[in-house]
């Protein structure tokens, strides 16, 4: 440390007069563009996917108003569920978006979409072609298990996070006398999996025997 004329002590970074040195200026600033250039940096989940996520939120209500031919149950299912692997846990839990695991679901999802859609479309114009039918009732076979191992790794991939930071736990004592452990929230979100998983699967492989096998027309399937 460098000797001040009144006694006291001047920091490295300053010359004689007290100012910073220009050096330690330009220093500073690069650091500062340092940080924000790296808190830019995000998973594919962060922007688009995310923003398109709550876009395709209303697509419970296109189901209830008869718009898209859906089950209104299974749609509100599959909504939630992408919201929360989106927002609770992917876009929380920042240490996760770059696991391969979040570009598996990402990628199963777009892929999911842009079939089903494409499929929406064609029945709207009252003309299907037949490898639009045959991908919607078809390529899910293993887009489904592709995104769920996806979100289910992803999930996984958080756990130790949340349960360092405590990410929205609440332990008592508290105000509200309650108490709410996200870590094992998360771990029976997984085992909810088992059970449900199959139902959605299981459907879509009746649903493809019942529209692949049939001569014609568009029924009210998922």
């Amino acid at each position: 440390m460098e000797e001040r004329a009144d006694g006291g002590d001047r920091g490295p970074g300053f010359g004689e007069d007290g100012s910073l040195r220009r050096g330690d200026e330009q220093g500073g600033a690069r650091g500062r563009a340092a940080a924000p250039a790296e808190s830019r940096r995000r998973s594919p989940v962060h922007s688009l996917p995310a923003h398109v996520q709550r876009g395709h939120d209303s697509r419970i209500l296109h189901c209830a108003a008869g718009i898209v031919p859906s089950s209104v149950v299974l749609t509100g299912f599959q909504v939630t569920s992408r919201v929360f692997l989106t927002w609770a846990v992917t876009h929380s839990v920042r240490e996760v978006q770059h696991e391969d695991s979040v570009l598996l679901f990402v990628v199963a999802w777009t892929l999911t979409e842009i079939i089903r859609y494409s499929f929406y479309t064609f029945s709207l114009l009252n003309h299907v072609p037949y490898f639009i039918k045959w991908a919607r009732y078809t390529f899910f076979m293993v887009l489904y298990p592709m995104g769920v191992t996806g979100e289910l790794l992803t999930i996984l991939a958080a756990l130790p996070h949340v349960r360092k930071t405590g990410l929205y736990s609440l332990a008592l004592p508290n105000v509200y006398n309650f108490s709410f452990d996200y870590h094992t929230f998360l771990i029976l979100t997984m085992i909810s999996y088992i059970p449900l998983f199959p139902q959605l699967y299981f459907h879509m492989l009746q649903q493809r025997r019942k529209v692949l096998g049939a001569t014609g027309g568009y029924s009210k399937v998922e």
